[in-house]
């Protein structure tokens, strides 16, 4: 198995309209991830990107909790898109408003 983070995650797919301002690769819960600084809209966030097949044995709850503490955040969301990849949304901000709802 690639233990390169840049080879495992080459593929991460792009939602249409999302820019990603910058990414980097670091470990939460001792699982590699990436991560990805991003804006849509008038949004802006982060996405801590896990391979599935890694993280398989631990439930939605589980990730969550690891993304809580390591990434010191209130509220995380999980999205699967496509077969490879879980992602974990946070830090995510309004700028067409001063309040933050994450």
């Amino acid at each position: 198995m690639n233990t390169d983070p840049e080879e495992k995650f080459i593929d991460v797919p792009a939602d249409r309209g999302t820019l990603v301002l910058h990414s980097d690769y670091g470990k939460i819960g001792g699982f590699d991830v990436k991560f990805e600084f991003w804006t849509y809209s008038t949004y802006a966030g982060v996405s801590a990107i896990f391979l599935k097949k890694e993280i398989e044995h631990l439930t939605h709850e589980e990730i969550i909790e690891l993304v809580k503490k390591d990434c010191e955040t209130e509220k995380v969301e999980i999205s699967t898109p496509g077969e490879k990849y879980l992602f974990a949304t946070y830090a995510v901000k309004d700028h067409s408003s001063k309040d933050s709802f994450y």
